[in-house]
């Protein structure tokens, strides 16, 4: 089978996920049920498998140049598969709590789906179009619970999507009109367009940083998070905050050449990366509640992942373009993206599954599952970036991909890490410390479900396998195909 045919199985694949949940109303019951949910899934993860093993040292042009699957794309593809399988299979038992349990697993396939074209987008159409596609899934996945809360957190996110969309309009309008549908192989721009195509290239910035949540463009995230149930919000944070930031990642890369001379553009992501790590990790030191201090963190790290973009955009500007630097930047924005996708998914799991909304709800959790906590604090600890896990690497490369072109930038992400410890350590230090004694008689049987403590065991264990060298090894030989 060529690539081409083994990509559209896995889209194939994704499609019928949608509609079996749909089929009958008695799946959740059955071992068998449960297993014909997660089996699309499954049945995609290995084809892109196959894929990874064909593509990773090597690019190939899909439909007419709308969509590249290179190492980049099929390693996050593999990932984001991985990803919402393993969400899919831990939340099984959360599913029957929903009004509407099947129309969650059919979401969330749709999710996956629109990611993995996101991944390899190189075409203004097939990127719209996705991107609308994942976004209307979101919203419907925020607004699963039949809660106010919920619905008020849901309606917000969708409100200030659609800004966001008016933006990415705004840009697809600059983009297609100068340069054409296809972004892969398009000539430069002239002088006189350069400029417009500037703004385009900013239009874009703003309408992913909706989507990624980055100061200040990040006013509906700590709501979402917080008042959405963290089983569904670890959907929002493992696969469409990693599809949203893989395809900004190729188009930024596709157009920089478009743009000509993007100082501007670098001046406002670097102003963007400090703002936005230095707000998220302040912040969560402000309030007890786990959800929101998780959802400030998920603000500090795409300022963290901000500066690769600064290190991507700096490189491809340099005269004919430092495709050294440029290639490691991108390899260190996806080692982060990929610890990310292991870790923060995990968390929201965890607190979601042990039903925690404070700091004091969580205090003693170890007693009442103690394998779940200490997979739920390697996820912490890597999101703090402690070796040896994937968070570690992630980290460091990032600083060293910006600290040839913006050392105050890297000095103040390592305070801002040394911050993020406080929030951090003192999660962990309230997991594994004694309950009160009326806390523990009410919690004794608070501990996750089985499918959410298997998958969180799952994560954690690929955190620290992965954190000791082998990402990074991976990571720093694939290809990403720069025209």
């Amino acid at each position: 089978m060529t690539v081409e045919e083994v990509y559209m199985a896995i889209l194939a694949s994704l499609t019928l996920g949608i509609f079996i949940p749909l089929v009958g109303n008695r799946l959740l019951d059955s071992s068998a049920g449960r297993l014909s949910i997660l089996a699309p899934s499954l049945a995609a993860l290995a084809l892109s498998i196959a894929v990874l093993a064909r593509c990773f040292d090597e690019a190939v042009s899909l439909w007419n140049g709308r969509l590249v699957v290179d190492g980049f794309a099929s390693l996050l593809l593999t990932v984001l598969l991985f990803v919402g399988a393993s969400l899919m299979a831990g939340s099984l038992f959360f599913a029957k709590s929903l009004p509407a349990p099947y129309s969650y697993f059919s979401i969330t396939y749709i999710t996956v789906l629109s990611a993995a074209l996101l991944v390899s987008v190189s075409s203004v159409s097939v990127f719209f179009a996705s991107w609308i596609l994942l976004s209307v899934a979101s919203y419907v996945i925020a607004g699963l619970e039949k809660n106010r809360a919920a619905a008020d957190a849901a309606l917000k996110y969708a409100i200030l999507g659609g800004i966001s969309t008016v933006f990415l309009i705004l840009w697809i309008g600059t983009a297609s009109y100068f340069g054409g549908d296809v972004l892969l192989g398009r000539a430069s721009s002239t002088s006189s367009t350069a400029a417009l195509l500037g703004i385009g290239g900013i239009l874009l910035m703003i309408a992913v940083g909706f989507k990624v949540g980055v100061f200040p463009f990040h006013w509906w995230l700590p709501d979402v998070y917080t008042q959405v149930n963290g089983t569904l919000v670890s959907v929002l944070t493992g696969v469409v905050k990693i599809a949203a930031f893989a395809a900004f990642i190729r188009i930024l890369t596709y157009s920089v050449a478009d743009i000509g001379s993007p100082e501007t553009l670098i001046i406002v992501v670097a102003l963007l990366s400090a703002l936005t790590m230095t707000f998220g990790n302040i912040a969560a030191l402000t309030t007890r509640n786990i959800q929101r201090i998780l959802a400030f963190s998920s603000i500090a790290h795409v300022g963290y992942l901000l500066l690769g973009v600064v290190a991507l955009l700096s490189a491809l500007s340099m005269g004919q373009g430092d495709r050294a630097l440029a290639s490691y930047a991108i390899a260190a924005m996806t080692v982060h993206l990929l610890a990310y996708a292991l870790s923060k998914p995990g968390t929201f799991l965890f607190a979601g599954s042990m039903r925690t909304v404070l700091l004091e709800d969580v205090r003693g959790a170890y007693k009442r599952d103690g394998l779940a906590s200490i997979a739920a604090a390697i996820l912490l600890l890597s999101l703090l970036g402690v070796p040896p896990t994937a968070g570690f690497w992630g980290k460091l490369y990032l600083f060293q991909a910006a600290l040839p072109v913006s050392p105050e930038l890297v000095l103040l992400a390592i305070i801002n890490s040394g911050i993020s410890s406080f929030y951090y350590i003192r999660i962990v230090r309230e997991m594994f410390s004694e309950p009160e004694k009326a806390e523990a008689s009410a919690s004794e049987s608070a501990g996750a479900a089985a499918e959410a403590r298997a998958s969180l065991v799952v994560f954690s264990v690929l955190t620290v396998v992965l954190g000791l060298g082998i990402l990074s090894a991976i990571v720093v030989s694939m290809t990403f195909y720069m025209p």
